[in-house]
């Protein structure tokens, strides 16, 4: 079966009366996992599932500490099992060679790889894809999908709910409790990064 070759396979080549995708750079991967996952829940997720989800995210690394390494893989393809749909994660080479396309919807098991094939159509059918490489993460989405807000499984709204919340999300501004959580977690995570570490002096009683 054949594979994706570059990220850009995923569209390419584009019909004379189509658009690329859009795109966006969600973080750089020096700010490491924490930072480019919790900036994508806020970027494509409402503001009260982005706390829930950074507050998930948090209790992961704090279970995670000592045991494993946190990896832009598995933090995207975890997001992807609670994200309505799922979306696909592409690891890549620097200059766009794909090592591993996989999605990991909330119906299964366990992550899947895809094929070329696979890859191609869920992205026409409107699947986001999360492009991890050396140096950042970017989001790629068709033209025709609306960009916000992504749907979690746990919050999957009746018709009505997401006709409503279509006409009136994009005006709303986030509330000061949003405001203020967002300070709070940015504050923890930077206190966490090894730069920001320091030895306390030792008082001789």
């Amino acid at each position: 079966m054949d594979t994706l070759e570059f990220e850009k396979d995923l569209w390419a080549p584009l019909q004379s009366n189509e658009l690329p995708p859009n795109s966006e750079r969600i973080g750089q991967a020096s700010g490491g996992v924490m930072d480019a996952v919790s900036q994508f829940h806020w970027a494509y997720f409402s503001d009260n599932a982005a706390i829930h989800l950074d507050r998930g995210l948090e209790a992961r690394r704090v279970q995670n500490l000592g045991a494993k390494v946190m990896t832009f893989r598995e933090e995207f393809l975890h997001l992807s099992r609670q994200t309505v749909g799922g979306f696909l994660v592409l690891m890549t080479e620097k200059g766009g060679a794909v090592k591993s396309v996989d999605t990991w919807d909330s119906n299964s098991e366990t992550p899947q790889a895809l094929t070329r094939e696979e890859a191609r159509a869920r992205f026409a059918d409107l699947a986001l894809a999360v492009v991890c490489d050396p140096e950042c993460v970017t989001a790629y989405w068709h033209v025709h999908r609306p960009k916000r807000p992504m749907r979690l499984v746990m919050e999957r709204p009746y018709p009505h709910e997401l006709a409503e919340e279509h006409t009136h999300q994009a005006d709303n501004a986030p509330s000061e409790e949003v405001l203020k959580t967002r300070a709070l977690l940015k504050a923890t995570r930077e206190a966490l990064l090894p730069e920001n570490w320091a030895l306390r002096p030792v008082s001789s009683a």
